[in-house]
Protein backbone atom coordinates (compact mmCIF):
# COMPACT_ATOMS: atom_id res chain seq x y z
CA UNK A 1 0.00 0.00 0.00
CA UNK A 2 1.31 3.43 -0.96
CA UNK A 3 2.18 5.85 1.85
CA UNK A 4 1.74 9.59 1.26
CA UNK A 5 3.87 12.14 3.10
CA UNK A 6 3.14 15.83 2.71
CA UNK A 7 6.30 17.66 3.72
CA UNK A 8 5.64 21.33 4.39
CA UNK A 9 6.39 24.05 6.91
CA UNK A 10 3.68 25.13 9.33
CA UNK A 11 1.36 27.68 7.80
CA UNK A 12 1.38 26.07 4.34
CA UNK A 13 -0.57 22.92 5.21
CA UNK A 14 -3.88 22.29 3.46
CA UNK A 15 -6.60 20.11 5.04
CA UNK A 16 -7.32 18.82 1.52
CA UNK A 17 -4.15 16.72 1.64
CA UNK A 18 -5.51 14.45 4.36
CA UNK A 19 -8.94 14.45 2.71
CA UNK A 20 -7.41 13.20 -0.54
CA UNK A 21 -5.34 10.47 1.11
CA UNK A 22 -6.76 9.07 4.33
CA UNK A 23 -3.40 7.60 5.35
CA UNK A 24 -1.48 10.81 4.59
CA UNK A 25 1.01 12.13 7.12
CA UNK A 26 1.80 15.83 7.20
CA UNK A 27 5.35 16.36 8.45
CA UNK A 28 8.05 19.04 8.41
CA UNK A 29 10.97 16.88 7.22
CA UNK A 30 11.57 13.84 5.05
CA UNK A 31 10.31 10.57 6.53
CA UNK A 32 13.05 8.41 8.05
CA UNK A 33 12.03 5.33 6.05
CA UNK A 34 11.08 5.46 2.36
CA UNK A 35 10.74 2.88 -0.39
CA UNK A 36 9.13 2.35 -3.79
CA UNK A 37 5.66 2.64 -2.21
CA UNK A 38 6.40 6.11 -0.83
CA UNK A 39 5.01 9.27 -2.39
CA UNK A 40 6.45 12.48 -1.00
CA UNK A 41 4.68 15.76 -1.69
CA UNK A 42 7.23 18.55 -1.12
CA UNK A 43 6.20 22.17 -0.64
CA UNK A 44 8.36 24.84 -2.29
CA UNK A 45 8.24 26.88 0.94
CA UNK A 46 10.83 24.44 2.32
CA UNK A 47 14.31 25.96 2.12
CA UNK A 48 16.31 24.16 -0.59
CA UNK A 49 13.29 22.03 -1.56
CA UNK A 50 14.89 20.88 -4.84
CA UNK A 51 17.68 19.19 -2.85
CA UNK A 52 15.08 17.12 -0.99
CA UNK A 53 14.06 15.28 -4.16
CA UNK A 54 17.26 13.21 -4.53
CA UNK A 55 17.01 11.29 -1.23
CA UNK A 56 13.45 10.22 -2.08
CA UNK A 57 14.47 9.06 -5.56
CA UNK A 58 17.42 7.17 -4.08
CA UNK A 59 14.87 5.08 -2.13
CA UNK A 60 12.84 4.60 -5.35
CA UNK A 61 10.03 6.75 -4.01
CA UNK A 62 8.30 9.36 -6.08
CA UNK A 63 8.01 13.11 -5.57
CA UNK A 64 5.39 15.69 -6.38
CA UNK A 65 6.24 19.35 -5.82
CA UNK A 66 3.54 21.63 -4.38
CA UNK A 67 3.68 25.40 -4.73
CA UNK A 68 1.47 28.15 -3.32
CA UNK A 69 2.18 30.18 -6.46
CA UNK A 70 3.13 27.86 -9.35
CA UNK A 71 5.63 29.31 -11.78
CA UNK A 72 7.29 28.00 -14.93
CA UNK A 73 10.81 28.42 -13.50
CA UNK A 74 9.89 26.31 -10.44
CA UNK A 75 8.32 23.70 -12.70
CA UNK A 76 11.54 23.42 -14.71
CA UNK A 77 13.61 23.04 -11.52
CA UNK A 78 11.15 20.45 -10.16
CA UNK A 79 11.17 18.29 -13.28
CA UNK A 80 14.93 18.72 -13.63
CA UNK A 81 15.40 17.43 -10.08
CA UNK A 82 13.37 14.32 -10.94
CA UNK A 83 9.95 15.16 -9.52
CA UNK A 84 7.06 13.37 -11.23
CA UNK A 85 4.61 16.20 -10.73
CA UNK A 86 4.18 19.88 -9.99
CA UNK A 87 0.90 21.25 -8.70
CA UNK A 88 -0.74 24.03 -6.74
CA UNK A 89 -0.57 23.41 -2.98
CA UNK A 90 -4.28 24.21 -2.71
CA UNK A 91 -5.37 21.79 -5.43
CA UNK A 92 -8.75 20.20 -4.87
CA UNK A 93 -9.10 16.72 -3.45
CA UNK A 94 -10.11 15.40 -6.89
CA UNK A 95 -7.01 16.95 -8.52
CA UNK A 96 -4.73 15.48 -5.83
CA UNK A 97 -6.21 12.05 -6.54
CA UNK A 98 -5.89 12.56 -10.32
CA UNK A 99 -2.20 13.31 -9.85
CA UNK A 100 -1.73 9.89 -8.27
CA UNK A 101 -3.64 8.23 -11.13
CA UNK A 102 -1.43 9.91 -13.73
CA UNK A 103 1.71 8.84 -11.88
CA UNK A 104 0.38 5.27 -11.59
CA UNK A 105 0.10 5.22 -15.43
CA UNK A 106 3.72 6.35 -15.67
CA UNK A 107 2.89 9.93 -16.57
CA UNK A 108 4.03 13.28 -15.26
CA UNK A 109 1.55 15.73 -13.73
CA UNK A 110 1.69 19.38 -14.65
CA UNK A 111 -1.28 21.64 -13.91
CA UNK A 112 -3.24 22.83 -16.94
CA UNK A 113 -2.18 26.46 -16.49
CA UNK A 114 1.49 25.44 -16.71
CA UNK A 115 0.88 23.07 -19.62
CA UNK A 116 -0.38 26.13 -21.48
CA UNK A 117 2.80 28.04 -20.63
CA UNK A 118 4.96 25.12 -21.74
CA UNK A 119 2.94 24.79 -24.93
CA UNK A 120 3.57 28.47 -25.69
CA UNK A 121 7.29 27.94 -25.12
CA UNK A 122 7.38 24.82 -27.29
CA UNK A 123 5.07 26.10 -30.04
CA UNK A 124 7.61 28.28 -31.88
CA UNK A 125 9.99 25.32 -32.12
CA UNK A 126 7.37 22.90 -33.43
CA UNK A 127 5.95 22.32 -36.89
CA UNK A 128 2.24 22.84 -36.37
CA UNK A 129 1.11 22.76 -39.98
CA UNK A 130 -2.47 21.67 -40.48
CA UNK A 131 -1.60 18.44 -42.32
CA UNK A 132 0.71 17.19 -39.57
CA UNK A 133 -1.86 18.01 -36.88
CA UNK A 134 -4.63 16.35 -38.88
CA UNK A 135 -2.57 13.12 -39.12
CA UNK A 136 -2.18 13.03 -35.32
CA UNK A 137 -5.87 13.66 -34.70
CA UNK A 138 -7.21 11.40 -37.46
CA UNK A 139 -7.69 8.38 -35.17
CA UNK A 140 -9.88 10.40 -32.79
CA UNK A 141 -13.61 10.96 -32.89
CA UNK A 142 -14.83 14.49 -33.56
CA UNK A 143 -15.50 15.08 -29.84
CA UNK A 144 -12.10 13.65 -28.86
CA UNK A 145 -10.46 16.02 -31.36
CA UNK A 146 -12.25 18.96 -29.75
CA UNK A 147 -11.07 17.86 -26.30
CA UNK A 148 -7.49 17.24 -27.48
CA UNK A 149 -7.26 20.66 -29.13
CA UNK A 150 -8.71 22.34 -26.03
CA UNK A 151 -6.07 20.61 -23.87
CA UNK A 152 -3.37 21.70 -26.32
CA UNK A 153 -4.62 25.27 -25.85
CA UNK A 154 -4.15 24.93 -22.08
CA UNK A 155 -7.76 24.60 -21.02
CA UNK A 156 -8.64 22.78 -17.80
CA UNK A 157 -11.18 19.94 -17.69
CA UNK A 158 -13.69 22.34 -16.14
CA UNK A 159 -13.19 24.88 -18.93
CA UNK A 160 -13.47 22.17 -21.60
CA UNK A 161 -16.67 20.83 -20.02
CA UNK A 162 -18.19 24.31 -19.94
CA UNK A 163 -17.15 25.07 -23.54
CA UNK A 164 -18.46 21.78 -24.95
CA UNK A 165 -21.57 21.54 -22.76
CA UNK A 166 -20.56 18.23 -21.19
CA UNK A 167 -19.61 17.11 -17.68
CA UNK A 168 -16.06 17.02 -16.33
CA UNK A 169 -16.50 13.27 -15.96
CA UNK A 170 -17.19 13.01 -19.70
CA UNK A 171 -14.09 15.11 -20.41
CA UNK A 172 -12.04 12.66 -18.32
CA UNK A 173 -13.54 9.73 -20.22
CA UNK A 174 -12.64 11.37 -23.54
CA UNK A 175 -9.11 12.06 -22.29
CA UNK A 176 -8.69 8.42 -21.32
CA UNK A 177 -9.67 7.38 -24.85
CA UNK A 178 -7.40 10.03 -26.38
CA UNK A 179 -4.43 8.91 -24.26
CA UNK A 180 -4.96 5.30 -25.37
CA UNK A 181 -5.39 6.11 -29.06
CA UNK A 182 -2.42 8.48 -29.24
CA UNK A 183 -0.26 6.36 -26.90
CA UNK A 184 0.39 9.18 -24.45
CA UNK A 185 0.33 9.06 -20.65
CA UNK A 186 -0.51 12.59 -19.60
CA UNK A 187 -1.62 16.06 -20.70
CA UNK A 188 1.91 17.27 -21.35
CA UNK A 189 2.62 14.40 -23.75
CA UNK A 190 -0.74 15.07 -25.40
CA UNK A 191 0.12 18.73 -25.93
CA UNK A 192 3.48 17.82 -27.43
CA UNK A 193 1.87 15.22 -29.70
CA UNK A 194 -0.81 17.61 -30.91
CA UNK A 195 1.74 20.37 -31.42
CA UNK A 196 3.80 17.95 -33.53
CA UNK A 197 6.70 17.33 -31.14
CA UNK A 198 6.23 13.56 -30.67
Amino acid sequence: MRQHYFVAPAGTVSPRWEEAYEDALVIAQLPPVMDADTTVWLHTALPGWADWVGPVLACEGRVIILSSAPRRDELIVALGAGARGYAHALSSVSILRQIEEVLDRGGIWVGSELVALLAEQVAPQVDTNAAAMQDVLQSLTEREREVALAVANGQSNKEIARQLGITERTVKAHLSGIFNKLDVRDRLQLVLRVKGQN
